[in-house]
């Protein structure tokens, strides 16, 4: 399924890139590790170890034409939080 990414405004933030697909609200993992200084590699291996988190692959447009963007749902987007080390 094709989806576009739309801007979530978030006060104090970038936009949060979002989704609907499945039946389900999607963010971008990566800009959402971006502006939280951590590494989006190892938070994506984290959370693809985890049973709770909604990890998926969806076929966004971009400038480039359609590319996989790595989201998480948004049930999931609260726990991952928690899970972050806040002294980082």
């Amino acid at each position: 399924m094709n989806a576009e990414l739309v801007h979530v405004p978030v006060p104090g933030a970038d936009d949060l890139l979002a989704l609907q697909a499945d039946g389900r609200e999607w963010a971008a993992l990566k800009p959402m590790c971006d502006t939280l200084g951590i590494s989006y590699p190892a938070q994506l291996r984290k959370l693809q170890r985890r049973s709770w988190a909604g990890v998926a692959q969806k076929a966004t447009p971009s400038a480039g034409g359609m590319q996989q963007t790595t989201v998480v749902d948004s049930e999931t987007i609260p726990m991952w939080l928690a899970t972050i080390d806040e002294n980082r």
